[in-house]
Formats: structure tokens, sequence, C-alpha cells
């Protein structure tokens, strides 16, 4: 694995290797470069959280043992503003007892809250799509809606992820980043877990920025459930989703909640997920194809 990654790579690294076997570390990053992973056991956890560069922010991956299929794996994938804290969190909860391994990236320079939240979608999607561990995360990450600097910003330093855990955890992620065709050449789709024709009812579900919405599909058909909440700014101009929240609001079918999301008392028609999903976000977002997943009924 050495050789194959040397050859192909074609720049500089350092890095520190403290301890051998399960009470060691490992902290490496491309010179230059813009982040730094860190990898332990969990065991050395304690030793590994005591590197100056967790104190700040970064994405990290706990792996280990699928408690569903022995011999498989699960991971989890998160964020936060202080590294330290949200892995002291877990390798003191119960509910990590399945992890054996800590794969995190620091990038005190580099990662803003946008950055970091684009960042731990792309790693979520990049495992699950590479097939090597089942994602145990307990909710799915919001989908980003950064501007064009941030997402251009998290994909180079996932680029510098990628080569970085070739060396340490080939596998993870793909190799090389996957294709992507330009949205011009891609088949239209309907969304994940609808069927174009299907005769039933499929539920679906959206969380972005704290609201949680519910809708019901079948066909054209899309019915926002109540005991949704959609976000209560608005950030588009357009008439008729200004026009909608404003009658909506005078008949009390959306009530506040807070000063930053609504309540949704009755049940709300659209034509499309797409106007659904602009009405939930505001208008920040009008992609059904990337905010809605299904339900799960268990």
């Amino acid at each position: 694995m050495c050789e194959d990654v040397a050859s192909s790579w074609p720049r500089a690294f350092r890095g520190i290797l403290r301890g051998t076997g399960l009470d060691g570390f490992i902290s490496i990053e491309l010179a230059p470069g813009s982040v730094v992973l860190h990898a332990c056991p969990i065991e050395s956890v304690g030793a590994m959280l005591l590197e100056p560069s967790l104190l700040g922010p970064g994405v990290y991956v706990l792996l280990g043992i699928d408690e569903e299929q022995p011999e498989g794996r699960q991971a989890i994938v998160g964020e936060g503003g202080s590294l330290q804290e949200r892995l002291a969190a877990h390798a003191s909860d119960q509910r990590c007892d399945f992890c054996w391994e800590i794969v995190a990236f620091s990038g005190p320079g580099a990662m803003n809250d946008t950055i970091r939240l684009i960042l731990q979608r792309l790693l979520l999607d990049e495992i699950r799509h590479n097939g090597f561990a089942r994602i145990a995360n307990r909710h799915d990450a919001e989908r980003h809606t950064g501007g064009l600097h941030d997402v251009t910003a998290a994909r180079a330093l996932l680029e510098e992820m990628r080569t970085l855990l070739r060396l340490v955890r080939p596998g993870l992620v793909a190799a090389t980043t996957p294709p992507r065709l330009p949205i011009s050449a891609r088949s239209p789709r309907a969304p994940r877990g609808v069927e174009e024709h299907a005769p039933d009812w499929v539920h679906l579900e959206m969380r972005h920025r704290g609201a949680h919405a519910t809708v019901s599909v079948r066909g054209g058909e899309v019915v926002l459930l109540p005991g949704s909440s959609i976000l209560s700014e608005t950030r588009s101009t357009a008439r008729w989703l200004l026009a909608r929240r404003r009658e909506l609001t005078l008949t009390r079918v959306l009530t506040p909640l807070s000063s930053q999301w609504l309540l949704v008392s009755s049940m709300v028609r659209f034509d499309s997920l797409g106007a659904a999903t602009a009405f939930v976000t505001g208008g920040a977002s009008t992609s059904s194809r990337l905010t809605w997943t299904p339900v799960c009924d268990d």
C-alpha cells in the first residue's frame, strides 16, 4: 500500500507517531497543507486529546464493529467547534461502545461552521457509497446551503483528507474523486425513496437548520403533514412563496413555535417536492433530491 501511495503522490508529508500497538496515536499532514489527520485506537484517545490542535474545530469519524452485522463495520461521522470536547463526550458515551478507532481532522484556519457541515455531509455520502461501513448516525447530517466559496473550499479540503486517509485508513473513502456528471447531463430522477409511478403513499422527512418536516408523496401529490416545523425566516422573493406563507399564517395553519421556526397545524398541499422544499426552508433550497430522505418506520 505504501509503495502504491508513494508512486502516485508528488507531495511531501510530515507527522508524529507516539506509542505503539493499542497505546499510541498518529498525527499526519501534507507539507504544505490545511488539515491534520489524527487517528488512534479508542484505548489511547486520552493521549490523543492532549494534542493542542484538537482544541479547535474539525470533523471526525468513529469506526467500529457493526452490532447488526458482526462481520461488518459501522461509522459515525460528526463535526464540532472543539474536537476535544466532542471526542471526549463520545468516548464516555455508552452508545459509542462499538467504537474501536477514531479518525479526526483538525483545521483551525480552514474550517468554519459551514465548511464543517459540508465536509460532514461529503464524508457521510462517500463512506456510505464506498461501502466501507454502515453509517450509524442517529440523525442524518443537515444538507448544507453554503455558497460557492465554501463548497469549493470544502471540496479542496476533502482531497487533502482523501490523500491522508490512503495512508492511515485505506478504503474508508474512494482513492480518487468519484466522477460527477454536470447537472445538464444527468437524467431527471425522483427523490430518494419515491417511485415515479408508485401506487402507495411514501413518507419522507427533511431536517434543515433545526426545522423538521415530513411529507407524504404519491405521484404528483405532495402533502406537508401536521406537526412539521419550518423556518420562519424567508430568504426568497418568490411571490407565490410569500403569498402562501402569508395566507397560512392568517388562517392559523402556521403558528409561531419559536423565533426561528413555525409549526404546521394542518395539511398543506403542493404540486411538487421542490415547492415543498422551498416552503420549508424559506426559499434557501429548492433541490428536492438532496434534501428529503425516506422515513424509517421502525
